[in-house]
């Protein structure tokens, strides 16, 4: 098998689709937007394509350590809302934890 890199977005869904190539390896060679626009189409080819397009990608900046941490088949980011709660008391001292 050539290098990922050097093939179109077509020829490595066909790889994926015959098993000759796992999704999970996708970022070893490719670049981690490429590797998640990929996964996205694979994972999500029996969706429409209105609710791929819904799901973002391009933007996180942190896709590196996403995929380096326990994030797993991951096919995009979901902005979530941030809050705190607290002060809860814990170990003998007050916290305010963060929630999402």
């Amino acid at each position: 098998m050539s290098k990922l890199n050097d093939q179109t977005d077509d020829e490595i869904l066909s790889l994926l689709q015959s098993g000759t190539l796992k999704h999970y390896a996708l970022e070893r060679e490719l670049d981690p937007i490429r590797a998640v626009q990929i996964r996205q189409q694979y994972l999500l080819s029996d969706y429409s394509d209105c609710i791929r397009e819904k799901i973002p990608y391009k933007d996180y900046p942190n896709y590196d350590i996403a995929t380096r941490s326990c994030c797993e088949s991951v096919i995009g980011y979901v902005p979530v809302p941030l809050g705190l709660t607290g002060p809860l008391l814990i170990n003998g001292a007050e916290f305010n934890v963060p929630i999402a």
